[in-house]
């Protein structure tokens, strides 16, 4: 069977299209991913603007173009934080199917966080004895811990890159009182993650893991080795330790957005949003007592295909 998931972000539209085994494996037959910023002005207007509906537009319709290629059984398309908290999300999803013929299916934080964790562990060879995976979005960051008997809960913060970027960093060179102002917002959502894993189980949760997904750690990952041309395989599973995100930080924050995209590995459209995104890692880090973060390449998209394909399954195992 070959599947396409596409995840539409608050900041990055996602395609993959791939063949799923009869083992359950994924195997790659094509991936791409668009810096679309759909979620811009959304935190100030609350609704999705006529400019980014038609940056998202234009992609889903160049999206479609490369589905044409495939025999493609099915198409799984989500959408996440931006277009479920728009007031004009609704006709958004509307205008998709109008002028691309794909469906949409608007997702939960919960429902999200739990398609992102399913992804994230199909690229584990195996399953860490207990781990907190983050997603860093556009408009949100999800947090989903568990251990090798299970899923054990998930968290959602408005803690998205988009969002923060907008409110907090308004100068071509972020000052001391911007930068101080944006960390203790963080703190404080961060305090709220600490202490919902602290009662999650009876005597508290601790990870032995940290795994991060998405876009910003895996620009975190592609900076730390210098890559002029972004490489999946360097990605998955390389390890940032807390003392590089913080190098790294500081190499961020005395720079201009425009003065950044000269530093190898960061792809232009994440210059302004990278700032916030790794703030927000090192800050989980700290606040946790962890030393270092797993960066995965599987995430939402691989979460999509395989829960399809998982429910599709045991719907043919009961007819």
């Amino acid at each position: 069977m070959i599947l396409a998931g596409l995840d539409i972000g608050t900041n990055t539209f996602r395609l993959l299209v791939a063949r799923m085994t009869p083992a359950g494996r994924i195997e790659e037959l094509y991936s791409e991913q668009k810096i679309i910023r759909l979620g811009e002005g959304l935190g100030i207007k609350g609704h999705l603007q006529l400019k980014s509906m038609g940056r998202a537009i234009d992609a889903l319709k160049a999206f479609h173009a490369v589905l044409n290629r495939y025999p493609v059984d099915e198409v799984v398309a989500v959408a996440t934080s931006a277009v479920r908290e728009a007031a004009n999300g609704p006709e958004f999803v509307k205008a998709i199917w109008k002028e691309t013929g794909i469906q949409v299916e608007v997702i939960s934080p919960e429902e999200e966080a739990r398609r992102t964790l399913l992804g994230v562990l199909f690229g584990f060879p195996k399953i860490p004895q207990s781990f907190l995976v983050m997603d860093i979005g556009g408009g949100s960051t999800e947090f989903m811990w568990g251990n090798t008997q299970g899923f054990r809960g998930t968290m959602s913060t408005d803690l998205g890159v988009v969002r923060l970027t907008e409110r907090y960093l308004t100068s071509p060179v972020v000052s001391r009182d911007e930068m101080n102002a944006l960390m203790e917002f963080i703190q404080g959502r961060l305090e709220g993650v600490r202490k919902t894993l602290s009662t999650s189980l009876p005597g508290g949760f601790r990870p032995a893991q940290l795994v991060g997904t998405a876009g910003t750690i895996t620009t975190l990952a592609s900076i730390d080795q210098g890559l002029r041309v972004y490489d999946p395989q360097r990605i998955h599973l390389h390890r940032l330790s807390l003392e590089t995100v913080r190098r790294i930080i500081k190499e961020l924050s005395v720079r201009t957005p425009l003065e950044r995209l000269s530093i190898p590995g960061l792809e232009k459209g994440r210059e302004d949003l990278i700032l916030p995104g790794s703030l927000i890692l090192l800050l989980t880090l700290q606040t946790l007592d962890l030393t270092e973060v797993v960066v995965s390449e599987y995430g939402l998209r691989e979460g999509i295909l395989a829960d399809y394909y998982q429910k599709r399954l045991k719907k043919e195992a009961r007819e």
